[in-house]
């Protein structure tokens, strides 16, 4: 083969410097400057380059050299972690964030394995990715090869598809399929394993390498106009309509036309998930999910976009969402728009192309501005009322030692700019976090999906940061995830990414689950109030340390301004529950956060605090407490008040 000089160098700059993806390397050369070939590596920089692709997350491993030096070549700014676990997360993040696949990867055996945690709740979340296996040589397949594992089979059951490549010269093919794939909806991760011999060796064709210019992503579809036309004819009828937007509204961008349809019928909007914000959650139209359920138990139709109905939203069902109302679905996947329950329309559709086409519709059709006047002034009313007991439950805790997590978070949404990207990794923490937020664009809250797992802030903060540089980034943590997770915290530091990671310090697996199942279980706590701050202050991060309320402002200003990642350390108040475990006792939660364990009646106090069982509900029941008297209903459902006992 000839050689001949390199046109350009490649050189190493910082990840902060975010133009290190723009580069000219030349697809056949090599890093000494001369071509000897491609291999699989250098295709897959190649194609990813081509595909926009600036950054990819992992661990290095022997099996897998050839994938690392092809995204050197390329210009793909690699992040190395200090578990591949952290790079799925920081990929589920940053494809969250740029609307593009995200990149992740890991050696054979044990480095795949360590990635499956993530892959699951991308999975779950429905995460753009594409995930790169080093494999161990096929050829040495049942002779006990060095880190043998199967990463393929072990994810089939969360992820669209995997493959393994056997021959590089396939890799064109399986690679853009993926890049495509992942973010046909639904979207999700897909799999690619390939063993070193695959990666190294230089195939003499390539089968499948397509251009975007020549094979571009498909064009998203609009709806049936006669199906859109009864739709918006079931919108005009309404007395109480509300839309609801889920993932499926943000992946298609469908903000401005949301926005626009809501004004012009007056229609007030949840936003869930990723949607969150696809409103901003200040307009007057806007339905925050915390007291939804105070709101729309009368709604007459609900416009469903792009919502999965999952355990979060109780499947659908009635308190959650209101049973009289007819139901509206548009999605672009008709499976993701299926449940088992009754729906008046369902249009198979591009979100945002469906709603563009409803709004020139009702232009139409509309003689003159439509006015739902007492269905918004109960919405007023509503919001109103929470945010009034919010405020004063808040005031109520404000100089409470150790901190309240009412406080605490109500400072961090009160200093963080409009801009920040807040992601939750805290079981109860974010419980209180929640609430208090205002979400003003979609992708402003960010967390892990039913996967529920812990750890995941860390490398989403990461991938968050990267993908949106310069803006505030603040991720709520637990002091679990913390210890699954944190030393990611060093990547950060090593890459100076100024995350700001804030620690629920209750030093405790899920607040005050010890009190609750005292003399049931064995302990699951650490050691007490550990400095984490402490422990991240010698890898470079910026520490803080908080024990009393008026410390907080302080401590985000002191971290937000020191262009560090940083680690607030809060040590908070431990004998508050999280919702779920009042439910379990037969208590009607409703919306209410937290049990506080410290307000409960002489009389009760000993039974709770003795753990879940049959006697404590049953003596509650019968000493009717007086905290649980009715107060109202929800569509069907009596509605509790419990005052006296929660904060909200």
């Amino acid at each position: 083969m000839p050689r001949r000089k390199k046109k350009t160098v490649a050189s190493e700059i910082t990840v902060a410097e975010t133009t290190a993806a723009e580069t000219t390397a030349d697809e056949s050369m090599a890093p000494d400057g001369y071509e000897y070939g491609m291999h699989g590596g250098r295709v897959i920089g190649r194609i990813l380059k081509e595909h926009g692709i600036k950054h990819a997350f992992g661990v290095h491993g022997g099996h897998i050299w050839p994938l690392e030096t092809g995204f050197y070549e390329f210009g793909i700014k690699r992040l190395h972690m200090r578990h591949e676990q952290s790079g799925v997360y920081a990929a589920d993040a940053y494809a969250k964030c740029m609307h593009q696949p995200g990149i992740c990867y890991g050696t054979a055996g044990c480095g795949v394995a360590n990635m499956i945690g993530g892959i699951s709740q991308a999975w779950v979340s429905r995460s753009p990715l594409v995930c790169l296996f080093g494999q161990h040589p096929r050829i040495h397949e049942a002779k006990h090869p060095l880190q043998e594992g199967y990463g393929i089979e072990w994810t089939k059951t969360i992820s669209k598809w995997g493959k393994n490549i056997i021959d590089g010269g396939e890799i064109p093919l399986y690679l853009r399929k993926a890049l495509r794939d992942c973010m046909t909806p639904p979207p999700g991760p897909v799999c690619l394993a390939m063993d070193p011999i695959t990666l190294m060796i230089p195939a003499g064709a390539y089968d499948g390498d397509v251009t975007l210019q020549e094979k571009p992503m498909p064009i998203p579809a609009a709806g049936d106009p006669n199906a859109v036309e009864r739709v918006v004819d079931l919108l005009l009828k309404a007395e109480r309509p509300v839309m609801v937007a889920g993932d499926g509204a943000y992946w298609t961008d469908a903000g401005p036309e949301i926005r626009e349809l809501a004004e012009l019928l007056q229609i007030p909007v949840n936003g869930r998930r990723l949607s969150r914000g696809i409103i901003s959650e200040d307009h007057p139209l806007a339905v925050k999910t915390a007291w939804r359920l105070r709101f729309w138990g009368e709604a007459d139709v609900v416009l469903i976009l792009g919502v999965l109905m999952s355990n979060v939203e109780n499947f659908g069902l009635d308190p959650v969402w209101p049973g009289q109302a007819k139901w509206i679905v548009v999605d672009q996947s008709p499976t993701e728009a299926w449940f088992p329950l009754p729906s008046a329309m369902e249009i198979t559709g591009s979100p945002k192309l469906v709603l563009r086409q409803m709004i020139e519709c009702v232009k139409t059709k509309l003689k003159k501005p439509v006015k739902r006047t007492a269905w918004l002034e109960h919405l007023a009313r509503v919001k109103a009322s929470f945010e009034a007991g919010r405020a004063e439950s808040v005031e109520e805790v404000r100089h409470d030692v150790p901190v309240h997590p009412f406080i605490l978070n109500q400072e961090v949404v009160d200093f963080l700019d409009d801009s920040a990207t807040v992601i939750f990794d805290s079981f109860t923490g974010s419980n209180f976090l929640t609430d208090k937020i205002r979400a003003k664009f979609p992708g402003h809250v960010l967390d892990g999906g039913e996967h529920a797992g812990v750890g995941q802030g860390i490398g989403m903060g990461i991938g968050a940061q990267l993908a949106r540089p310069g803006k505030q980034v603040f991720v709520m943590m637990g002091d679990g995830g913390m210890g699954v997770a944190g030393m990611d915290i060093e990547t950060a530091a090593r890459y100076k990414l100024p995350v700001v990671y804030m620690v629920y310090n209750d030093s405790e697996w899920m607040s005050g689950i010890w009190m609750f199942f005292k003399n049931q279980i064995d302990p699951t706590g650490m050691l007490p109030d550990i400095r984490y701050d402490k422990m991240f202050e010698y890898m470079g991060a910026h520490g803080e340390f908080v024990t009393k309320p008026e410390q907080i402002r302080p401590a985000l200003e002191r971290s937000f301004n020191s262009g560090k990642p940083s680690v607030i350390n809060v040590i908070v108040e431990k004998r508050l529950l999280h919702s779920i475990f009042a439910s379990t006792m037969g208590i009607h939660t409703g919306i209410l956060p937290c049990l506080d364990q410290r307000k409960l009646p002489p009389e009760t106090k000993e039974l709770v605090t003795r753990g879940i069982c049959d006697e404590v509900s049953d003596k509650l029941r019968k000493e009717g407490w007086p905290l649980l008297k009715a107060k109202g209903r929800v569509g069907s459902k009596e509605v509790v008040s419990i005052e006296k006992v929660w904060h909200g």
